[in-house]
């Protein structure tokens, strides 16, 4: 095999992995990871209430019901600021990694157009490259979406008694 072939083998597999686990963070992961932090948020909280809220009485659900609703709304403002605060900085990164992605594509790309050329490249050099590269994808775009799916979304890592202890702290 050719080194010049060899060589470009290791760009272009750096470049689609790149270029994949950039699509398949902001396609993929970050909505499973939004649903993992959702899940753990409701493992804390129904710790919480479950443990510490549920044998109270009544009366004072309704109490403690009425002052976190009275401070939610107080703070209404501030909270749809940091909620687009966040947009804001989301779109700002997602602007970034699609720029990213082109520049690593273009220079695949070109350093691709001019390999063939300046090398002299055959058929047979460029179906290796592509197939080598799509099996490279396929074996980690399964491990990628297995792995997630599979470990992350059944690890419970909030430790809710440590909350509840924070909770109470900064409550007391």
């Amino acid at each position: 095999m050719d080194y010049s072939v060899f060589f470009y083998n290791i760009v272009l597999h750096a470049s689609v992995m790149a270029i994949f686990l950039t699509i398949f963070f902001f396609f993929v992961a970050a909505r499973q990871e939004k649903v993992i932090v959702n899940n753990q948020i409701d493992i804390v909280l129904d710790s919480i209430i479950g443990n510490s809220i549920a044998p109270l009485d009544e009366k004072t659900k309704q109490k403690i019901k009425d002052k976190i609703t009275k401070a939610l709304e107080k703070n209404k403002g501030s909270l749809k600021n940091a909620d687009a605060k966040v947009d804001k900085e989301n779109r700002s990164i997602f602007v970034k990694a699609i720029g990213f992605t082109g520049i690593i594509a273009a220079v695949g790309l070109i350093s691709l157009i001019v390999s063939v050329i300046y090398f002299k490249w055959e058929t047979k050099d460029l179906k290796y490259l592509f197939t080598s590269a799509f099996i490279t994808l396929l074996f980690v775009a399964i491990t990628e979406t297995v792995f997630l799916y599979l470990i992350p979304s059944n690890f419970i890592s909030v430790n809710s008694n440590e909350i509840k202890k924070k909770l109470v702290d900064k409550l007391l």
